[in-house]
């Protein structure tokens, strides 16, 4: 008896069931993945905006735009800065300049494949004003931005530079800026930074 069942397990009709089974649960599997992937869930959501030109409808705050693309409207945070919140320290003057030079207009974006969207489900990328204006950098040159050692991509160590020379140049925030009205992020990294190069 036990070798008749173990023939039947090997039946023709059995693995036509047992392939029909695993053909269905591949199809639910695909199905579930596209639901999850068009909310969201795996930080992309419908189309992709790398190299898309977009128009910018608002400052949301002096690091964050919000645009319209064919699919609606997104908020797309400048990578790779960070800007001054409104109460802060030159954040007034900061989201006057991101308004001035980018509400109304229309502008490219640029998105890392490895990093589309932050936390807070933002697009992030390098907002181009034209071919050769990066606002991102803009924003870091002017003083406008702090360069965000926190996160990484191609133009870090750029940025880095250019905050560097803005800084020394007393541009936009750096014309009196002290130590204690930086954003705590940012006063670590200069306190391990210290440690790292005594005098």
């Amino acid at each position: 008896m036990p070798h008749a069942t173990r023939l039947d397990l090997h039946s023709p009709l059995r693995r036509r069931r047992v392939l029909k089974l695993l053909a269905l649960a591949a199809l639910g599997l695909v199905l579930v993945t596209s639901i999850l992937d068009h909310v969201g869930a795996f930080g992309y959501r419908g189309e992709t905006l790398d190299r898309q030109q977009v128009e910018v409808l608002a400052a949301v705050d002096a690091e964050t735009v919000r645009v319209k693309t064919s699919a609606g409207q997104e908020d797309v945070h400048l990578l790779g800065i960070n800007a001054p919140a409104s109460a802060d320290h030159w954040g007034s003057e900061a989201l006057r300049y991101t308004t001035a030079r980018l509400v109304g207009r229309t502008v490219t974006l640029r998105v890392e494949p490895t990093q589309m969207r932050d936390e807070r489900g933002r697009v992030l990328a390098c907002v181009y004003v034209t071919d050769a204006d990066l606002m991102n950098l803009d924003m870091i040159r002017d003083g406008q931005a702090y360069a965000d050692r926190r996160v990484q991509h191609p133009q870090a160590k750029q940025f880095e530079q250019v905050e560097g020379e803005a800084r020394n140049k007393k541009r936009g925030m750096w014309k009196d800026l002290t130590e204690d009205q930086m954003p705590a992020w940012r006063q670590k990294w200069l306190r391990e930074w210290r440690a790292q190069h005594p005098r």
